[in-house]
Order: C-alpha cells, then structure tokens, then sequence
C-alpha cells in the first residue's frame, strides 16, 4: 500500500467564526486528488474538521509528497480518510 504526504493549506472556522489560515500536515494512503475530502479530528479544534481539496501540487521529487490548497466544507458525503487528531500536524 502506498502513503503520501500531504500539506494542505486552508482557511478554518474558528469558535467565534473568524476564518483562520492554517496549514495540515499527514499522510494518506491514497494518491490525493482535486475534490477528495479529509475529515480531521482535532483535539484543539472546536469541531472535526472537513476539507475538500482545490489544487494539488506534486513536487516531483521523486518522493511521495504533495502541496495542496482546500477549502472547509460542511458536506461529509464521500469522505475519502478520517485522521484522528494525533496522526496530523496543525499550524
């Protein structure tokens, strides 16, 4: 099975509805695609966190690492992954 890692860069929600520019970082075990949905349950979140991807970058670097931007939808319909708060980074 292969894994990706994968930074996504995203305006969230906050408590008090004030979008907050942050970036996630993990490792997915599908090849990441424009439309695919991560649903992030986070410890320091409010709420899980769900995101659908708008771009995808391949560094071609020959390692399995992508630069994506997304966006936070509230449609949890066809959620690719579920990752659990202590396998993904939060800045």
């Amino acid at each position: 099975m292969n894994r990706y890692t994968i930074t996504i860069n995203c305006e969230l929600l906050n408590e008090t509805g004030i979008l907050v520019a942050r970036t996630l970082k993990t490792i997915v075990n599908a090849l990441p695609r424009v439309t695919d949905k991560y649903m992030f349950i986070a410890s320091q979140h409010f709420k899980p966190i769900v995101v659908q991807l708008k771009k995808v970058i391949d560094l071609d670097t020959g390692m399995p690492v992508f630069i994506c931007s997304a966006e936070e939808v509230d449609d949890t319909e066809g959620i690719k992954e579920v990752i659990d708060h202590a396998a993904f980074a939060m800045d």
